[in-house]
């Protein structure tokens, strides 16, 4: 019955009426409604910050020491079938003692590498035996040299 008496106020046009508050009273409502409701504040969303990282991936990158550098011998090919042509235990002792002064620091595998090419290059350079790299000959006579 409330509803039906609603509806037909509503359609007679006594909108401000049909809830039995006048119309001064209904202004006044709505601006106390107003100045309560409208001051609340709304959801703020903030910006993305402007100085966004991007992740870092992988391994750092590999820096090498330059003043390290050893450019790789003459005329390896006879010092490396020297060495090769050593019994395994003897290319072992060589390495040993290029360790033991300083030259290598690879592992005592007694193979031939860059660690095993570097280290004898450096000793024959620094102690002037360069011509000893040039046969296999005079490569076995720089081996005795380091292991003497």
């Amino acid at each position: 019955a409330v509803a039906d008496r609603w509806h037909q106020n509503w359609h007679r046009g006594y909108h401000s009426h049909s809830n039995g508050i006048d119309a001064g009273t209904a202004a006044a409502l709505g601006l106390i409604t107003g100045l309560a409701f409208g001051s609340m504040a709304q959801p703020r969303y903030l910006a993305p910050p402007s100085h966004v990282y991007a992740p870092v991936y992988g391994s750092p990158p590999v820096v090498y020491d330059q003043s390290i550098y050893t450019p790789p011998a003459p005329a390896l090919a006879p010092l490396q079938r020297a060495f090769i042509g050593q019994p395994h235990n003897l290319r072992v002792s060589i390495q040993y003692k290029l360790a033991k002064y300083g030259y290598y620091s690879a592992s005592l595998d007694g193979l031939w590498g860059p660690a095993t090419q570097r280290a004898l290059y450096s000793y024959a350079r620094d102690h002037g035996q360069l011509g000893l790299l040039t046969t296999q000959g005079s490569a076995n006579a720089l081996f005795s040299d380091i292991l003497s």
